[in-house]
């Protein structure tokens, strides 16, 4: 229950996930490297559950993994240099 910049970008992914159209292809840009990395190892299909249950905020990615099964979304993730003067990145 400790506030988190991380689980604000998670579920801020969550939340414009929930409102795709099926069948779309979504790219997130993100300044956030760690949203992009832990995205990325848990589409790594060698991660064991065990593993995969010590990841930080694991609810609120397996919600997101849901949505994008559920809908069938290709969700690509591009990092952006942050605080760097871009009216919707500050």
């Amino acid at each position: 229950q400790w506030p988190s910049s991380t689980r604000a970008e998670i579920m801020a992914v969550l939340t414009c996930l929930i409102v795709c159209p099926p069948n779309s292809l979504i790219n997130i840009f993100t300044d956030s490297q760690c949203t992009i990395d832990t995205f990325t190892s848990l589409s790594n299909y060698k991660i064991t559950p065990r593993r995969k249950q010590k990841i930080n905020n694991i609810i609120l990615w397996q919600a997101i993994q849901q949505i994008i099964a559920e809908i069938n979304l290709q969700v690509r993730f591009t990092k952006v240099k942050a605080h760097s003067g871009v009216e919707y990145n500050d």
